[in-house]
């Protein structure tokens, strides 16, 4: 019920905004251009052995040799090892239920002899399972910059908190191969401190890799000096799977505009079956510098790509099947390449689901996209203008229609759009 309540209470927030957006009128729009950078000419690409390098203990700058502690050979928890770990020790945690909350402000390497087998639940069912907390300004000389790394753990039945596992500040951690279960709040939670000329070697980096999540997904908040890699996880039952909102970039910060346009968040290669009654995929709220590349999304009960507010992303190369919406973009900017888009929709609301949606705050480029076989529209708009660039699609076979417009004000009647059709097909 507690799970329930929380997906329900996420979800009528982001559908807030994403109806307000979608109901106003195209001659309300703000000058999106001159708020927004470009996007690149070539969208970003991450190499296999590039998303191999940041899933790794290398990427984070970890020593081969560690000093190793044993649990509960050596100390009888996970947290009295912790404290007693000299900086970049690794701590070998063997079979059995652990019920600790750890709080993690040092250089350590968290590791399960078996992720199935070590099992980690919260003994404080208010407070995260693990916390992994810097500070606002993370010098080396105070020993606030740090390396984390976690893997073969099953995190599970955390009640309260922010997340089972939380990360403040810029520390970097590496959270791998990991199981997350029957957790109420999100099973990963990571937020960044705004910071203001920071060292470029002190940028903190998140990369949570090859997990397995149930139910609950991933919240980030990155500041403007903080990266995030969510690479080759699956999520079942997901309210959820990635949610990513306010990332607190001011639109005029060169820093990070000029030297990592489309770098700071990637989601690459993921498997998302999302709950078909109440679930997102992705979900962009106010997030800009967005790679969203090479994933599977399925099932999703509203979308399984959402873009609301402000938001700017390129999604590339992505499956989304069987969601009641694949990508629903109701405001911000978004670069479509390459993606499959077929079989979505709801037989019940079938004249205003489909392929992708577009409203009136939108500018959308789309480029050799396969949209098909849905069962609304394959593109629906409010606004033909909203539609910057449209080539080389393959829009066919969409059960209400390949080309919908639909309207703000009542009576909401699609309708087929010629002019749609001829600004994607026409020569």
């Amino acid at each position: 019920m507690l799970k329930a309540r929380w997906v329900i209470a996420i979800s009528c927030v982001i559908l807030l905004g994403i109806g307000l957006g979608l109901l106003r009128m195209a001659s309300d729009r703000p000058a999106i251009g001159e708020q927004i950078a470009a996007l690149p000419q070539e969208p970003p690409v991450v190499s296999p052995q590039e998303q191999f390098f940041r899933c790794s203990p290398e990427f984070f700058g970890f020593p081969q040799e560690e000093q190793l502690l044993r649990v509960p050979q050596d100390y009888p928890t996970i947290q009295a090892a912790i404290d007693a770990a000299p900086s970049e020790a690794k701590i070998l945690i063997a079979p059995g239920t652990y019920q600790e909350n750890l709080v993690i402000r040092r250089s350590v390497r968290l590791q399960g002899v078996s992720r199935d087998h070590v099992i980690l639940k919260g003994a404080k069912k208010d407070l995260s399972t693990i916390l992994i907390v810097g500070t606002s300004h993370p010098l080396p000389s105070n020993n606030e910059y740090f390396r984390v790394l976690i893997e073969n753990l099953t995190i599970a039945e955390n009640s309260g908190g922010l997340g089972a596992i939380e990360v403040i500040g810029f520390p970097h951690v590496l959270i791998r191969d990991n199981a997350f279960r029957d957790n109420r709040s999100a099973s990963l939670f990571a937020i960044g401190f705004p910071g203001r000329n920071l060292p470029p070697d002190l940028i903190g980096h998140v990369s949570i890799c090859r997990n397995l999540f149930n139910g609950s997904g991933v919240e980030v908040f990155p500041a403007e000096m903080q990266f995030v890699s969510i690479i080759s996880n699956t999520f079942l039952n997901a309210g959820i799977g990635v949610a990513y909102s306010k990332a607190l970039v001011p639109w005029d910060d060169p820093r990070t505009r000029s030297s990592q346009p489309y770098a700071r968040v990637y989601i690459y290669k993921n498997t998302i079956q999302a709950d078909r009654f109440l679930g997102w995929g992705i979900s962009l709220s106010d997030a800009q510098q967005v790679a969203i590349q090479e994933n599977t999304i399925e099932g999703a009960g509203f979308a399984g790509v959402s873009l609301s507010e402000e938001s700017e992303a390129v999604i590339i190369d992505n499956l989304m099947r069987g969601n009641k919406t694949g990508i629903m973009i109701s405001q911000g900017r978004a670069w479509l390449k390459g993606n499959r888009v077929e079989g979505n929709g709801n037989p019940s609301l079938a004249s205003y689901t489909g392929g992708v949606l577009i409203g009136s705050l939108a500018q959308v480029e789309l480029e050799g996209n396969e949209i098909a076989e849905n069962l609304g529209w394959g593109i629906i708009t409010t606004n033909t203008a909203s539609v910057i660039t449209c080539r080389d699609n393959r829009v066919r076979g969409n059960r209400v229609g390949d080309y919908g417009w639909y309207s703000s004000d009542p009576p909401i009647e699609p309708q087929p759009s010629p002019e749609l059709k001829q600004k994607c097909e026409g020569k």
